[in-house]
C-alpha cells in the first residue's frame, strides 16, 4: 500500500484504509486546535485522522489511511511462429501500482 499523501487525496485521489474500505468527503481543517485535522467517511461513520493518515498517532489500526492502488491498463503485442504460421494478437495485460 502507498503511504497516505494528504495534498493528494485533497486532489482527489482514491483513499483506503489498511483493510480496504473506501475513505470518502475526505476533508482538511487546518485550523482545528487538535492533532486530528483529517476527517472522512468510512462506511457511513465520521473518522478522524493525523495529517499522516494515522487514527491514533504513532500505533497501526486497521482503519489508518492509504492511497488507493492506481489500475493501468495496457496492450502488449505477441507474436509467435508456430511450424509455418504466424500468429500474431494483442494481449491485454492489466497491473496496480
Amino acid at each position: 500500500m502507498k503511504e497516505f499523501n494528504l495534498k493528494r487525496a485533497l486532489a482527489g485521489d482514491r483513499v483506503v484504509t489498511r483493510s480496504g474500505k473506501e475513505a470518502k468527503d475526505l476533508a482538511y481543517f487546518e485550523s482545528l486546535h487538535s492533532k486530528f485535522k483529517v476527517r472522512c467517511v468510512i462506511e457511513g461513520v465520521l473518522f478522524r485522522f493525523t495529517i499522516k493518515g494515522e487514527v491514533s498517532e504513532g500505533c497501526s489500526h486497521s482503519s489508518d489511511l492509504f492511497m488507493a492502488p492506481i489500475k493501468h491498463t495496457g496492450w502488449v503485442y505477441s507474436a509467435s511462429i508456430r511450424s509455418r504460421q504466424k500468429d500474431s494478437h494483442m494481449i491485454k495485460v492489466e497491473w496496480e501500482e
